[in-house]
């Protein structure tokens, strides 16, 4: 069986299938002296598709495969990265001026294309369950 990781959220609102969730800071958070350097202590909003029998106000279980996250980690940092090496290179034949242009283009079209396909690479695998369903409930 995958490991999952686990994060408590709470539903804010219902559309179509869909759930507006505010995923609840850690409780180690307001102990933590990087609060002001860390995202992780204030509460994030986003979108999750959830089953039916949940409401408004309802808690959920927010699970997420370890393997779509770690998948994600790795096209965010090398994406970017191998594009711009591969720019770089190309345009290292016109000299030190066009591979820097070269390196400068390819980080770019690694951000962009990172922005369009990241984030279906880490959406895709979160699911929401009640907190008590061992289970959890497939979108």
């Amino acid at each position: 069986m995958a490991r999952m990781l686990h994060a408590a959220a709470r539903i804010v609102s219902l559309q179509d299938g869909m759930a507006l969730v505010r995923l609840d800071a850690p409780a180690a958070c307001g102990s933590c002296g990087a609060q002001g350097a860390c995202g992780g202590a204030r509460a994030r909003l986003f979108r999750v598709a959830v089953a039916t029998g949940v409401g408004a106000g309802d808690r959920v279980l927010l699970q997420l495969p370890e393997k779509n996250l770690n998948r994600s980690a790795l096209l965010a940092y090398l994406l970017p990265a191998a594009t711009m090496l591969l720019g770089a290179l190309l345009l290292a034949v016109g000299g030190d001026t066009l591979a820097a242009l070269g390196a400068a283009l390819g980080l770019g079209l690694g951000l962009i294309c990172l922005r369009i396909f990241g984030r279906r690479s880490v959406d895709s695998g979160i699911r929401a369950c009640h907190p008590n369903s061992t289970q959890g409930a497939s979108p």
